[in-house]
């Protein structure tokens, strides 16, 4: 019976990797500088059952705090691959202006500094992907107490290449605050 499982699985990844194709790629957050595409074809199951659960439109894949082990005190930053499946170009400004923000629980502060105002517009292709840092400058996220986990829900701004206006992403996500 084992085995028939094991072969069943096999042919549903064989599946789900012909079916991706070249829809996105595995890429290791912490190769990216700011943001980063790529148009390989290497990705792991989970990337590739995300894809498929974003078929036709913009969606965030897990996001990461910067840095990974949070503690009480800590500014944090955020990371987040976006991938874009919709059949249009999205194009989003970087740099100073980040294109993600966050809402967090009362485990974490939102405080407000001096912000620079470099534009560096982006953009990913129809089935691309990229990755993207955050806060916007003049925004610190800082942790203020312990949480096994804190949660928070990051949202990704864009524009669609033909339309006009914003449109936007939302992804909850939880991660821990050490003492």
């Amino acid at each position: 019976m084992n085995k028939y499982l094991l072969v069943l699985n096999v042919g549903v990844i064989l599946i789900l990797f012909s079916c991706v194709g070249s829809s996105a790629s595995a890429q290791s957050m912490a190769q990216s500088a700011n943001t980063s595409m790529s148009s390989s074809t290497n990705m792991t199951i989970s990337q590739a059952i995300q894809v498929l659960s974003c078929h036709l439109r913009v969606c965030l894949t897990t996001p990461q705090t910067i840095p990974s082990f949070v503690q009480v005190n800590d500014a944090i930053g955020l990371m987040v691959g976006v991938i874009n499946n919709s059949p249009r170009t999205i194009t989003y400004n970087d740099i100073c202006l980040s294109p993600i923000t966050a809402i967090f629980d009362n485990h974490v502060t939102v405080q407000h500094t001096i912000r620079c105002f470099v534009i560096g517009p982006m953009s990913i292709p129809p089935h691309g992907h990229g990755i993207v840092h955050g806060p916007p400058s003049g925004t610190v996220y800082r942790a203020n107490s312990p949480a096994f986990p804190a949660y928070g829900v990051i949202k990704f701004t864009y524009r669609i290449v033909g339309s006009t206006g914003l449109f936007s992403v939302f992804r909850p996500f939880e991660f821990n605050i050490f003492p």
